[in-house]
């Protein structure tokens, strides 16, 4: 049996410094509230599965959502906890393995978690368990076809040819997912997908030396082909709203 993939000691630092101190984290953040903000519009009790240094969380709870949030490396936890007290907000986490959770929500965030488990459809299933019937469960998870064209268009063919990914303290997964697999998942158990973008379609691309438009400039572009295929299935991301039958 495969094992999961936990971040504590320097991936835990590198993640925060990687994700949300640049453009990365931004785009996330921007297109995740975009896709909840129906779900949103009134007052959720929400759990924040793999919540990591709180980000999401935070974000929420400001709003006035009621938070819960499991995260199973200590080191995230410290960073998250220290996150909800410079920013004020008042969210219940605590150190819990997915396995271990229990309890139903009407929204549960399962973000960027998905790659780095062992046994990915059972992992998925467990969260799956933990939205009540009618609610909502938001999945964002890596894009496998992404990484795939990023070796495509760099010619790395090699790295295609022994179909690895990620290497010793990388932020890329070493199982990132098809999406068609994904939603396979969701829809062989009867889910409905209401929501289906891709988060960062375009913005990883960029050639070292090329000039990169700024923030400003990407999140209309991002917004423009986040829902539309081809780019979609080359997003480093992909977010998945889906509503659980009643």
């Amino acid at each position: 049996m495969k094992s999961d993939r936990l971040f504590d000691g320097t991936l835990a630092a590198k993640f925060d410094r990687n994700i949300y101190d640049s453009y990365k984290g931004a785009l996330r953040q921007h297109l995740l509230m975009r896709d909840l903000a129906e779900v949103l519009s009134t007052p959720q009790q929400v759990l924040d599965v793999g919540g990591g240094t709180g980000e999401m969380s935070a974000c929420l709870a400001g709003l006035g959502h009621q938070v819960e949030m499991a995260e199973p490396a200590e080191k995230m936890l410290e960073q998250a906890r220290a996150r909800f007290t410079q920013t004020g907000v008042d969210v219940y986490c605590h150190q819990t393995r997915l396995q271990d959770l229990t309890g139903q929500y009407p929204l549960v965030l399962f973000h960027a978690v998905l790659e780095w488990l062992g046994e990915q459809q059972q992992g998925l299933a467990s969260v799956m368990a933990r939205v009540t019937p009618g609610g909502h469960l938001s999945l964002l998870f890596y894009n496998r076809h992404s990484i795939d064209f990023n070796h495509l268009i760099r010619g790395n063919f090699k790295h295609l040819e022994r179909g690895k990914y990620g290497g010793h303290n990388s932020l890329t997964p070493h199982s990132p997912l098809w999406p068609e697999q994904v939603y396979g998942w969701l829809q062989d158990a009867g889910w409905t997908l209401k929501v289906q973008t891709g988060i960062r379609c375009f913005s990883d691309y960029f050639q070292k030396g090329e000039i990169a438009p700024d923030l400003a400039t990407r999140i209309p572009w991002e917004e423009w082909v986040a829902n539309r295929e081809p780019y979609r299935s080359l997003a480093r991301y992909i977010h998945v709203l889906a509503q659980k039958p009643v």
